[in-house]
């Protein structure tokens, strides 16, 4: 996987395990496969707490638990306006306060 910034491995192992733990709890009927995939998810949050240094992986364990469903990509996308080199508009404030975005075209102006 090519990323533009370098990820510790560890860190990409335990991504990887705690979305194939996610989607298996998502989808198993059997009472056997759930403890597995259980196991798993708890497996990848003792990794990541590890890899970052932490004595308890139950914050991280929990927050996994959040995460129901097919495991999907997240993307967050922030922009801002500038007009001669002053912030003009923040895109993601405008939104957060639902004011609609009028964006013209792909990737273009927006007003």
């Amino acid at each position: 996987m090519q990323n533009s910034v370098m990820r510790p491995h560890w860190l990409e192992l335990a991504r990887r395990f705690q979305a194939l733990a996610q989607n298996g709890l998502a989808y198993c009927k059997d009472p056997y496969d759930r403890e597995r995939y259980e196991e798993i998810r708890r497996l990848a949050a003792e990794m990541m707490a590890t890899g970052a240094g932490l004595r308890d992986a139950a914050p991280i364990l929990n927050l996994f638990k959040t995460e129901v469903g097919y495991a999907t990509p997240k993307l967050g996308v922030r922009a801002a306006v500038f007009d001669r080199g002053r912030m003009r508009t923040d895109i993601a404030r405008e939104r957060a306060k639902g004011r609609p975005l009028d964006c013209t075209r792909w990737l273009g102006r927006c007003r």
